[in-house]
């Protein structure tokens, strides 16, 4: 993969970054309501709790690829240690293994590792 490839997926990720660290969900409903305004509060504060969650481990994913190309190891699988194609990256640019791989992983296949 050349400089311009890897600069171009660097600016991807910090902006995956940057919007993940300002989401924030609005949790607030009227304090003076009825049973159904408390269970949608509680309903709230719990999908807001699993999506920052879901953010905090999608923002460690990318700060990984962000070490990866600090270390120029960056879109190269870290199972096989072939590239990763760019449209996977372009979908997924913080991917750490090819396509073939993944497959592999999520298959759970016991002799692949």
């Amino acid at each position: 993969m050349n400089k311009m490839d890897v600069e171009k997926y660097k600016v991807i990720i910090e902006d995956k970054m940057r919007a993940l660290f300002g989401y924030t969900i609005d949790t607030e409903v009227d304090e003076d309501g009825d049973e159904i305004d408390l269970v949608q509060s509680a309903f709230l504060s719990s999908m807001a709790y699993l999506q920052r969650d879901r953010n905090n481990n999608k923002i460690s994913l990318l700060d990984e690829a962000l070490n990866r190309i600090k270390n120029e190891t960056y879109g190269y699988c870290e199972e096989c240690g072939e590239e990763i194609g760019k449209r996977r990256l372009d979908v997924f640019p913080e991917a750490q293994y090819c396509i073939q791989c993944a497959e592999n992983i999520e298959r759970g296949n016991k002799n692949f590792r």
